[in-house]
């Protein structure tokens, strides 16, 4: 009995995904592989930084609307050689006691620290949108790599068939050449046939085993460790059309809204500045103590001070004015930045968009040309079979039927990839909830 070159094939992949992993490896659905992905990558930990240094620097604006406190305390010893009467000396010592305490309050500065902390909320609130931005954004460079090794393995299974169909028509046209119904030329016109669908499993075989590796790469996993994967729907639905998908997208987008908070920030940034211009009041209190002996702690040897200070800067050497006018630059970068990120969203909600509507004209007219290479197929091999057509009838045949699953498959996984692309330009992709 001759064995299926195919099913021989298939036996040996899968002895060879059994060898390398023999215990079995544990199926990965698309939120394993999301919620992996963002608790490895490195731009979703750099951007979490950058947050945290945000929250830092709220924290330092908040500290201006609070007292400065500092304590002090000292002692020294000093020695000196004193002459008697007589010419003779003696080494007179002193040993002397100090402590102090203080405290200062910023009363007015041209509210530059009202203006300093609200400008750093803005600041937190841009970087934390960036970050969610960031987390995103791979969330949806896993789904792409995610559904590129699943449309690997449904190509596979139709080059397999493409394969499997060539195998069998090879075996035909033997026993017809045999029964002299067809020639040595159909014989390898058959043979040539079924060595290119072989290839393209090869091929296939690779693309997919290159895509588990990029895959697991992109999650931080050892690329040599085999993945299996959950098989994901393909509905490829959204709720929305081109125009709500742009007004939704300039209300909740947070590549947009981190600019717009960037913006805020930057003018902000020129009240600072500007607030050097104006006269700093302040309070303070201190007190004091000087003694030869620390336990003496009384009226006698402590000292209080109580007032305010008011101070103006006549002359600065044009440092404000540097100031002011640097801020005033960086705001008129941040606004240039707001617009043109503000284009950059709606272009790619479009396009998203437009991906989206083709991909799903793109399965209806490939699956119309499913059916029709399958009747064109079916025609085509009886009239070879009754001696009316030629093998090479039937391989064209074949041949367009695979190109025609392929753009099926193609355009499915297309479809699904274009929702979640328009879903990250809108900004309402939906993260999975932490697993443990």
């Amino acid at each position: 009995m001759k064995i299926p070159v195919g099913w021989m094939i298939g036996v040996l992949a899968a002895v060879i995904v059994g060898v390398a992993n023999p215990l079995g490896a544990a199926p990965l659905s698309l939120d394993d592989c999301v919620r992996l992905a963002l608790r490895n990558n490195l731009a979703v930990e750099e951007a979490h930084n950058e947050l945290l240094r945000a929250n830092a620097g709220v924290l330092g604006a908040r500290s201006a609307f609070f007292p400065n406190l500092s304590l002090n305390g000292g002692w020294s010893k000093s020695e000196e050689p004193r002459p008697f009467e007589q010419g003779e000396s003696f080494v007179f010592s002193d040993e002397t006691w100090s402590a102090s305490a203080n405290a200062d309050l910023t009363l007015f500065n041209g509210f530059g620290n009202v203006s300093g902390y609200q400008q750093s909320l803005r600041a937190e609130d841009a970087f934390e949108r960036s970050f969610v931005k960031s987390r995103q954004d791979v969330a949806l460079q896993t789904e792409t790599r995610y559904f590129e090794v699943l449309k690997q393995q449904a190509l596979l299974q139709v080059n397999q068939e493409a394969a499997d169909h060539a195998e069998g028509q090879l075996s035909k046209t033997n026993a017809m050449k045999d029964l002299g119904a067809a020639t040595l030329a159909d014989v390898y016109k058959a043979e040539v046939d079924f060595a290119n669908n072989r290839l393209a499993v090869l091929r296939t075989q690779r693309d997919l085993e290159v895509g588990k590796a990029s895959l697991a790469n992109y999650l931080g996993i050892d690329p040599r460790e085999p993945i299996v994967l959950v098989p994901e729907s393909l509905d490829a639905s959204a709720d929305f059309d081109l125009d709500a998908a742009s007004e939704l997208a300039l209300e909740v987008n947070p590549k947009l809204t981190s600019a717009e908070s960037s913006m805020e920030a930057g003018r902000l940034a020129v009240r600072v500045a500007k607030s050097d211009r104006y006269p700093s009041l302040s309070a303070f209190a201190s007190t004091s103590f000087f003694n030869r002996e620390p336990k003496d702690f009384d009226d006698e040897h402590i000292e209080w001070q109580t007032g305010v200070r008011l101070n103006f800067t006549l002359f600065d050497g044009f440092f404000t004015k540097s100031n002011i006018r640097s801020a005033e630059a960086s705001l008129l970068t941040a606004r240039r930045s707001l617009e043109t990120t503000e284009l950059d969203v709606l272009f790619e909600v479009r396009r998203a968009y437009l991906d989206l509507e083709i991909a799903r004209e793109s399965i209806t007219v490939a699956g119309d040309a499913v059916r029709s290479s399958q009747e064109d197929l079916r025609f085509a091999q009886e009239r070879y079979n009754i001696g009316e057509g030629t093998i090479l009838d039937v391989i064209d045949a074949q041949v367009n039927l695979t190109r025609s699953k392929t753009n099926l498959v193609t355009a499915q996984y297309d479809a699904r990839l274009a929702v979640s692309a328009l879903r990250n330009a809108v900004g309402d992709y939906t993260l999975p909830e932490e697993g443990p």
